[in-house]
């Protein structure tokens, strides 16, 4: 009977507990809750509604979440739940897709993220895995792609990539891996094809490009050879086409081209040879065809055409000859058709036709050279 008695006491002082209520009726003032009646802080279940289902299941005390919370879908399916502490997020939650499906788990402390933390797919794969400290990526990271196979991986320390990282192709192979230092890159460095093959390798040094680096074609083919510091192009470097061809060598100097440079068709052909100066074109300029005729004769200077040029069909057929000034044609100037008949004859000055010109056969006159 003494035992029956207590379990009804038990009862009585549960049922006198308050009766959830909608958040809806509260007065919400820089996030405390009042109760309007009174206008305290409302301590207390609640509950919030949409249409017919409960969306919300919570506590307040004196104003602000204290306690579980529940928070749910339209559809009823849960959607996210954890526990408050003096208003803030504290303690393990979770978080689901509307299917059900675990979405997130993990723990805050006074309202930070901090512990273990991981992110599923909807069909249940992990996609995230690490740690955090104070709201920080703090420790080791690993991401994956939704077939489950491992995407990246590394090491966080307050919030920023600290040491070795890896990433993987979506079959699995490598991808890249090199290590980071107070979050830029540092040190050597490794990026690969899809295939395995090895695609770039070089060194990093403070986030920037510094030293040899060396890329590859899917082949295993050189693609290119060259040298940074600071992240720019300085010194030679070399490209090459996919069958082993050299493409182009020069000089880098403060990431312009600075002195000789030659270029090269696939099939090993002279392509072009100059001079840049300041990453422009300076000097005696020569480009070619493919299949080894002159096509350009020309002279640069600063960037711009200056000084007799010539061009070439690819037939060795002269097509048009005449001199430049400051990037401008200035001074007599021909142009021919592919079988090598006159097309046009006559001057320029400043870029601008004067005298006479003759025109398919048709003389024409222009204002007098004297004259602009």
């Amino acid at each position: 009977m003494k035992r029956i008695l207590l379990l009804i006491g038990v009862v009585l002082v549960v049922g006198c507990g308050p009766e959830p209520r909608d958040l809806r009726t509260l007065q919400e003032l820089d996030g405390v809750y009042m109760n309007p009646m009174d206008g305290q802080p409302y301590s207390g279940p609640v509950f919030e509604m949409t249409g017919d289902v409960r969306t919300l299941t919570s506590s307040l005390k004196d104003g602000v979440p204290d306690g579980p919370y529940e928070e749910y879908y339209e559809n009823g399916q849960l959607e996210r739940k954890g526990t408050y502490k003096d208003g803030e997020r504290d303690g393990p939650y979770e978080e689901y897709y509307e299917n059900g499906q675990l979405e997130v788990k993990g723990t805050f402390k006074d309202g930070e993220r901090d512990g273990l933390y991981e992110e599923y797919y909807r069909n249940g794969q992990l996609l995230e895995k690490s740690s955090l400290k104070d709201g920080e990526l703090d420790g080791l990271y690993e991401g994956y792609y939704e077939n489950g196979q491992l995407e990246e991986k590394g090491t966080f320390k307050d919030g920023e990539f600290d040491g070795p990282f890896e990433l993987y192709h979506e079959n699995g192979q490598l991808s890249r891996k090199g290590t980071y230092k107070d979050g830029e890159l540092d040190g050597p460095f490794e990026w690969y094809h899809e295939n395995g093959q090895l695609e770039r390798k070089g060194t990093h040094k403070d986030g920037k490009y510094d030293g040899p680096l060396e890329g590859y074609y899917e082949n295993g083919q050189l693609l290119e050879k060259s040298s940074f510091k600071d992240g720019e192009l300085d010194g030679p470097s070399e490209l090459y086409h996919e069958n082993g061809q050299l493409k182009e060598k020069g000089t880098w100097k403060d990431d312009e081209l600075d002195g000789p440079s030659e270029g090269y068709h696939e099939n090993g052909q002279l392509s072009y040879k100059g001079t840049f100066k300041d990453g422009e074109r300076d000097g005696p300029y020569e480009g070619y065809y493919e299949n080894g005729q002159l096509e350009e004769k020309s002279s640069y200077k600063d960037g711009e055409w200056d000084g007799p040029f010539e061009y070439y069909y690819d037939n060795g057929q002269l097509r048009s000859k005449g001199t430049f000034k400051d990037g401008e044609l200035d001074g007599p100037f021909e142009l021919y058709h592919e079988n090598g008949q006159l097309e046009l004859k006559g001057t320029r000055k400043d870029g601008e036709q004067c005298g006479e010109w003759l025109e398919d056969g048709e003389t024409l006159t222009y204002p007098p050279c004297s004259e602009i």
